[in-house]
């Protein structure tokens, strides 16, 4: 018993290396972070209210439910061990189907907008999906090849560049693949126009989206 008490009292012990000495006795660096992180909420809830405009209201019937649910803002911080924040718009997800445009912030990596759908939906926009390829290939879009459609980052083993695939590989890509995700990554030095540069792949994807 003895042993095992002393065990706990130097596990209880911690040890921080002299950054981490030096960081943990600021306030500074944690309230600018957090002051990011609410300038970058509220840039996503102007673009949320900027885009229920850009959903045309002949609405085909298979997107009617879909569509139609509230975008959602959501934050967390452990992506990969790093903050992150989301909006979801359109946001629809279910055991059989989903249908989503997907805008995160990554700290310390990138801006993403991507488009995930799934099941009957997929199925109903698979024309819409195969045309698409020249216009996403030629704005930089790659597809995630990955079995999880909820790891967001643009390595090698989860996303793949479109201007490496060719035209058969991305059909059958669309027609095989339990899920369809393409997806951009913007730069975070890109801060002068990134409002209007999320805005307009936002609408790039929303075309695909009503075909």
């Amino acid at each position: 018993m003895s042993r095992y008490i002393c065990s706990m009292k130097n596990a209880a012990k911690i040890r921080l290396s002299r950054v981490e000495q030096q960081l943990v006795k600021r306030s500074d660096w944690i309230l600018t972070k957090n002051s990011v992180m609410q300038k970058i909420r509220v840039m996503l809830e102007a673009l949320q209210n900027e885009r229920q405009g850009i959903v045309p209201e002949a609405i085909p019937p298979y997107l009617q439910v879909p569509l139609l649910i509230s975008p959602k803002i959501s934050r967390g911080e452990n992506y990969r061990g790093l903050p992150w924040l989301v909006l979801d718009q359109p946001r629809y997800f279910n055991r059989e189907e989903m249908l989503a445009i997907r805008t995160m912030f990554w700290w310390g990596e990138h801006f993403s907008v991507t488009l995930l759908v799934s099941g009957g939906l997929k199925k109903q926009m698979k024309p819409s999906l195969l045309s698409a390829f020249s216009m996403l290939r030629k704005n930089n879009y790659a597809i995630c090849i990955a079995a999880d459609p909820w790891e967001h980052h643009f390595e090698a083993d989860n996303f793949v560049s479109l201007g490496s695939l060719t035209p058969k590989a991305y059909r059958e890509y669309v027609s095989r693949h339990t899920f369809f995700k393409a997806g951009i990554r913007i730069p975070i030095a890109d801060t002068g126009t990134l409002h209007e540069k999320l805005n307009s792949e936002y609408r790039r994807l929303m075309r695909i989206v009503m075909g």
